[in-house]
């Protein structure tokens, strides 16, 4: 699935408007904990969480994680954005909870 697809399937915001949507995901990963996002998210996972910091980003760098979506309203600081650009790293926020989230993005990929 891409990006893309996930944006006109679920009323999330697109706080990185200016990359490129069509990467391609094939499983979620939702954790507030780095150290376990770290040993445990696999490669083109997309990273469910309540983390705005800019410490996240680095994460998604090291884990090839093309796309981070903030639950619950939660939105980062403009700078974090910015690098987030910089960095090729698709952000996006949800007013639902990150268990709404991964429930549903597990029944869109029909998994």
């Amino acid at each position: 699935m891409t990006i893309k697809q996930l944006t006109e399937s679920l009323p999330l915001k697109v706080l990185t408007p200016n990359l490129n949507l069509e990467q391609t995901f094939e499983m979620v990963y939702s954790s507030d904990l780095l150290s376990q996002v770290l040993a445990k998210a696999t490669y083109r996972d997309l990273w469910i969480t309540v983390q705005t910091h800019a410490t996240i980003l680095g994460i998604a760098s090291i884990k090839q994680i093309p796309c981070i979506i903030f639950s619950e309203g939660l939105l980062p600081q403009p700078e974090v954005i910015m690098k987030a650009q910089d960095e090729n790293i698709v952000l996006l926020s949800s007013q639902q909870t990150t268990f709404e989230l991964a429930g549903k993005i597990f029944v869109l990929l029909n998994i």
